[in-house]
C-alpha cells in the first residue's frame, strides 16, 4: 500500500503583544518540486482596531438586549411602586405623631423613593424617556453637580482640585442628565479613595479638543485611588456590574452615564491602572458657533 505524503498546510495564530496590540499571523509553507519545505512566508496583520471595534459592537448588542429587558421591568414596577410610596406617605402624615408607626412608614416611603430612583435609572439607561435638550454651559452644570455632592464628599478628608477652561463652546444637552453623570463620576472617585491613601485628591477638569473639524468639550474626573484591574475594565459599563458593597451601589451608575453620553452624541471613556487611580472623561460635541446677528439699518 502506497502512502501519499501530504503537503504542509498554512497555519494561523493570533498573538497579543505586551503593549496590548493584537496580531494575526499566517504561516505559508513554500515547497520545491520534490514537495520539500524550502522556505516559509509569514504575513503579520495588525488587527487591534478591528478587534476593538468588534468588542464594542458586541458590547453595544449586549447593552441593547439588557436595555429592552430593563425598560420592561421598569415600566412594570413603576405603577405599583408609586402606589406604595403614596400610601406610605399618606399614612405617615396621619401617624407622624406616633413613633411606633410613623418611623416605619417613613422608612417604607424612603425605600420606595430609592426604588423609584433605580427605576428612573433603568428607564434612562434603556433610553425610553425623551428629555429636552438646549444649548448649555458645561462649566455651569459641573458647578451645579459640585453643589449636589458637597455634603457627600468631606473636604477635610478629600481635596477636589478644579481646573475649568474658560470660553468653552456651548453643548446641546439636558443639564440635569449632565449633572447626573458628573455627580456619579465624583461619587465613584470618592469611593475609590481607600483609607490607606494619605493624600486623597480628585482632579476635576474641563477642556476643549478639536478632532476632524469638530469641537469636543470634555469633563474629566481623575482620582489617585485604587484603580481598576485590566480584566475588569471591559465590564464597568455593563448594567448591574459593580465592585462595591451591595449597600453602596446597584451597578447602574456607569451604565446610565454611558447611555446619557451616547444619547448626547458623545462618549464616556476610562483610563485606569490598578493601584494608581482612574480617569473618566465625558466628551460631548460642542455647538457650532452662531453667526452674529445684524441689527436692522
Amino acid at each position: 500500500m502506497q502512502v501519499l505524503a501530504l503537503a504542509p498546510r498554512p497555519v494561523y495564530r493570533r498573538l497579543e503583544t505586551r503593549t496590548g496590540r493584537q496580531l494575526d499571523l499566517s504561516f505559508y509553507p513554500v515547497l520545491d518540486k520534490e514537495q520539500e519545505l524550502v522556505a516559509m512566508t509569514i504575513i503579520i496583520k495588525d488587527i487591534t482596531e478591528k478587534a476593538q471595534m468588534e468588542a464594542k459592537l458586541m458590547h453595544s448588542a449586549r447593552l441593547a438586549a439588557i436595555g429592552e429587558m430593563a425598560a420592561g421591568v421598569a415600566h412594570e414596577l413603576n405603577s405599583p411602586m408609586t402606589v406604595v410610596i403614596g400610601t406610605a406617605q399618606l399614612l405617615y402624615a396621619e401617624l407622624a405623631d406616633n413613633p411606633e408607626h410613623g418611623d416605619s412608614l417613613k422608612e417604607i416611603a424612603d425605600c420606595g423613593l430609592r426604588c423609584k430612583r433605580i427605576i428612573q435609572n433603568l428607564l434612562t439607561f434603556s433610553r425610553q424617556e425623551q428629555v429636552p435638550m438646549e444649548p448649555s454651559n458645561l462649566n455651569r452644570e459641573i458647578e451645579r453637580a459640585l453643589s449636589l455632592v458637597n455634603y457627600l464628599i468631606d473636604p477635610t478628608q478629600i481635596t477636589i482640585v478644579q481646573k475649568l477652561a474658560e470660553d468653552l463652546p456651548r453643548i446641546m444637552a439636558n443639564g440635569v442628565q449632565i449633572q447626573q453623570v458628573v455627580t456619579n463620576l465624583l461619587i465613584n472617585a470618592r469611593d475609590a479613595l481607600a483609607d490607606n491613601i494619605e493624600e486623597k485628591v480628585i482632579h476635576l477638569e474641563s477642556y476643549l479638543q478639536r478632532s476632524a473639524g469638530q469641537d469636543w468639550v470634555t469633563v474629566s474626573v481623575r482620582d489617585n485611588g485604587t484603580g481598576i484591574v485590566k480584566d475588569k475594565l471591559e465590564n464597568i459599563f455593563t448594567p448591574f456590574y459593580t465592585s462595591k458593597e451591595a449597600t453602596k451601589g446597584t451597578g447602574l451608575g456607569l451604565s446610565v452615564s454611558f447611555g446619557i453620553a451616547q444619547a448626547h452624541g458623545g462618549t464616556l471613556e476610562v483610563e485606569s491602572t490598578a493601584g494608581q487611580g482612574s480617569c473618566f472623561s465625558l466628551r460631548l460635541p460642542g455647538c457650532p458657533p452662531q453667526p452674529p446677528k445684524h441689527l436692522p439699518d
